[in-house]
């Protein structure tokens, strides 16, 4: 069981050229022209918050300090949705950890934890 201090919440909003209805999420998120634009995320108890990068994809080089700091203490990230949000966070980012191919992720609940395994 988590500690909800441990829970990260998190829904990103993204932009691409294609329809996801019509594609499906995995070709929608792994299209050139899918970017993700907005994470909306809340750490624990914390208010919710918004990471933009004023409609350019969002680039883990330039996440908020508290956004990686939930990461690099081992924090669940879970999702409403988590297989969209998981496809968007592997293959629409820039220089997340797991965006590279091999990268181990699994959906515990697919309706709603996505829980991020390596951080190598």
């Amino acid at each position: 069981m988590s500690n909800v201090s441990d829970l990260t919440s998190l829904d990103f909003e993204s932009a691409g050229a294609l329809d996801l209805k019509a594609a499906g999420t995995l070709r929608y998120a792994t299209d050139a022209s899918t970017r993700a634009i907005v994470l909306a995320y809340a750490i624990g108890n914390s208010p919710a918050l918004t990471w933009h990068a004023d409609g350019a994809i969002l680039d883990w080089t330039d996440a908020p300090d508290d956004l990686r700091a939930a990461f690099d203490r081992g924090a669940t990230f879970a999702a409403w949705n988590a297989s969209f949000d998981s496809a968007i966070w592997n293959y629409a980012t820039l220089r997340f950890p797991f965006s590279r191919a091999g990268a181990n992720h699994r959906c515990d609940d697919p309706g709603w934890r996505l829980q991020l395994a390596d951080r190598s």
